[in-house]
Order: structure tokens, then sequence, then C-alpha cells
């Protein structure tokens, strides 16, 4: 039997996540809604995959990897990557503004997951290569896929 624990809650809504899944998902999902006067059911799902959420001000970053680098093999622990801002990069590089990397290990994939510090500047959209990124896994990679962890499709990354 799963056990639910709240994991989101605001004034209309309020979600829970069971504890039976892969090691990072996918895991069960009950919602409900308050429509002013009770609580009702709003419905499940089962695909709830775990990804990273920094919080306020910072934006996905998009990986790929650096093709000028070997390919990883089952020992490898450490990725370079060619990283660039999902959204406009506002022409500001990368540098001193990238979270550490959230890594989900799982039983037949690792995805990786890069976050950039948000940053409002006069300068039009555009114009910033990818920026090289070297990245330390936990563990070896071993007979695992590598995958980017956030939703957007790396445009520009190259590789």
């Amino acid at each position: 039997m799963a056990t639910f624990r709240e994991f989101r809650l605001d004034d209309e809504t309020v979600a829970f996540l069971g504890d039976i899944g892969s090691a990072e998902g996918t895991f069960p999902t009950v919602s409900a809604a308050f429509d002013g006067v009770r609580w009702s059911w709003a419905g499940m799902d089962g695909a709830c995959v775990v990804t990273g959420e920094p919080g306020a001000g910072w934006g996905s970053v998009n990986w790929t990897l650096d093709g000028s680098f070997d390919l990883p093999t089952a020992d490898t622990r450490q990725l370079h990557v060619l990283a660039k801002e999902a959204e406009c990069t506002r022409a500001a590089p990368l540098e001193g503004r990238l979270a550490p990397a959230y890594v989900f290990l799982e039983p037949d994939r690792v995805r990786v997951q890069l976050f950039a510090r948000t940053i409002e500047v006069g300068a039009p959209c555009g114009g910033i290569e990818p920026t090289a990124v070297t990245l330390r896994l936990p563990d070896p990679l071993a007979d695992r896929a590598l995958q980017d962890a956030n939703p957007e499709p790396c445009r520009g990354c190259g590789g």
C-alpha cells in the first residue's frame, strides 16, 4: 500500500505524491481542489517524474554532450557538456550563474538537470554560444542512458 505526502499546496489545490515508484519516478499523484466551500477530488495520475525545482529566480538550462570529448563509457563519472539557457539568454553568459546540477540516478538512466540564476539586462535575446561545463556524477554511468532532465529541447546547443 502506498503512503502519500503533500508536495504542492496553494489556495485552490493540493497534490499528494505516493512513495511507490522506481528510484526517481514515475510516482502516483492524487489531487484535490477547493471551490471556496469544500475540498473535492480533482484526479490522479501515475506518471509523476521527480525533477529539480530551485525556486523563483532560476531558469532551465539545457545541455548536450560536448563533441570535442570522448563519449561516456560505463566507467564515466565526469561529463563534459555544452549548456545553454532554454529561454531567452539576454546575451548574458552562464559563468557564475549555474546552480549545482540535479542528478537523478535511476536503474536504467541517469537524468541531469541544470538551472541558472535569471538576470534581466537590456540586451536583445540570443548571441551567446553554449557554455562548456564539466559535471561529476556521484556514481559511474554504468549501462544507463544519459538524459537531460529539463523539458525543453536544447536549441542551438550543438552536438
